[in-house]
Formats: C-alpha cells, sequence, structure tokens
C-alpha cells in the first residue's frame, strides 16, 4: 500500500480527520477553509489513538507517516480562533 492509503484511511478529511471527530479542532463556521485548534491535550491524544485503531492494519512506515501527516496538520492550524475573523473584527473596529 501507499502511504496517501494511509492518510486517507484516517477518513474523508484525511491527516485533519481524527482531530475533526475527537473535538480537538473545529472549521471556523464564517471561513469553512480555516481548522482551528482548540488546544485540549485529551482530544488529541484521542485523535492519535483513533488513527491508530484506523491504521493498526498497515505497514509501521505507512503509520508513522500518517501521524506525521496528522502532526503537520496540527503544527498548520490556527491557534484557538480563527485569523481571518480577527482580521475583519480588527477592520471593522479600526474604521
Amino acid at each position: 500500500m501507499a502511504i496517501e492509503d494511509a492518510v486517507l484511511a484516517l477518513g474523508p478529511d484525511g491527516a485533519h480527520g481524527p482531530f475533526l471527530e475527537t473535538g480537538a479542532m473545529v472549521v471556523c463556521p464564517d471561513h469553512p477553509e480555516i481548522f482551528i485548534r482548540v488546544g485540549d491535550a485529551e482530544k488529541e491524544r484521542r485523535a492519535y489513538e483513533l488513527a491508530y485503531e484506523r491504521l493498526h492494519t498497515f505497514p509501521d512506515d505507512e503509520i508513522q507517516a500518517a501521524k506525521a501527516s496528522m502532526a503537520a496538520s496540527l503544527k498548520t492550524t490556527a491557534d484557538r480562533r480563527c485569523p481571518v475573523c480577527d482580521a475583519v473584527r480588527r477592520e471593522g473596529l479600526s474604521k
């Protein structure tokens, strides 16, 4: 199997999927392209457990690659607030 298959096995949202399912990450209701990390370590831990449940039959290198994709997705999400919403609010306050 290819590493991409392991990421796809995480669910329809790929590397974001387990985080979304456990509530460790949410989508901004106004900007659906923005993923927001909620900052809950327990939910993040549960997301990795969920990923392992889905990937346990894959080879170890593919499991590690999928988990690395998850870690990268977590690092690239907004932290607790949507930056676009924040920018819009700042612009609205400065006018």
